[in-house]
């Protein structure tokens, strides 16, 4: 509780002595499409493998920190070690970037407890910002010295993850088997699976299920021998 008090206590002074406003910023995301299989390629899947599949998901921007980095101020300091993800938002108006992270470790603490976000002025990264929730950060504060190890990078962070692919089974009677499945909001389990047949002919044989397009060459109850002529693609 005094740990506490103390830190809420340092955390006044500073908004007392410094510049408090609101943090405008949004991150940099990316949205992508990607699938495992190419078009005209020929794979040979077996049980249990997507024959074809997409997936959509979202792409932070950032930099990774390359090298060790610790710089103390007032009350706390901030901890940066190799590896350390940041991601990046950018200031409609000004496009000013900031680099942001749970990196800040108070006195209070043996662990980074605050967020902060480093602010980068002509590609020289020299000041930061500390978060104060609620949409508020104070600052800027000087570093002592400007941090030089990081490079770009990016961190799927999944925010809106998809995926629907078309699974092998083998095959029974002459029929090749088939499951198709839909993933929706970072899921594990199916919101949606449908069992799906075709009758295996002799020599190649072509089907098609929603979007998607498959030339087969040979299948058996182990594996399938096939190219993908058109793509499975989101229907929303």
């Amino acid at each position: 509780m005094k740990n506490n008090l103390l830190f809420l206590t340092i955390i006044t002074i500073l908004m007392l002595n410094g510049c408090t406003n609101k943090f405008e910023a949004r991150p940099t995301t990316v949205d992508r499409l990607n699938s495992d299989v190419k078009e005209q390629v020929k794979y040979v899947k077996y049980v249990g493998d997507a024959i074809v599949n997409r997936y959509d998901y979202s792409e932070n921007r950032g930099i990774t920190i390359t090298e060790h980095f610790s710089d103390s101020h007032y009350g706390g300091e901030i901890a940066l070690v190799s590896g350390d993800f940041l991601d990046m938002y950018t200031e409609d108006v000004t496009e000013e970037r900031y680099y942001c992270g749970m990196y800040y470790k108070s006195i209070t603490s043996s662990q980074p407890n605050n967020r902060l976000c480093l602010l980068e002025k002509d590609k020289e990264i020299t000041e930061f910002y500390l978060m104060m929730g609620a949409g508020y950060r104070h600052g800027p504060y000087s570093l002592s010295s400007k941090l030089h190890y990081v490079r770009d990078g990016k961190v799927n962070k999944n925010k809106k993850y998809r995926k629907i692919e078309l699974l092998y089974d083998g095959m029974h009677n002459g029929m090749m088997l088939f499951t198709y499945r839909e993933f929706m909001d970072n899921s594990r389990k199916p919101s949606f699976y449908s069992k799906v047949r075709y009758k295996k002919r002799g020599g190649t044989t072509t089907f098609s299920y929603k979007s998607a397009k498959v030339k087969v060459f040979r299948a058996n109850s182990n594996k399938i021998e096939y190219v993908v002529l058109s793509p499975l693609r989101f229907s929303y």
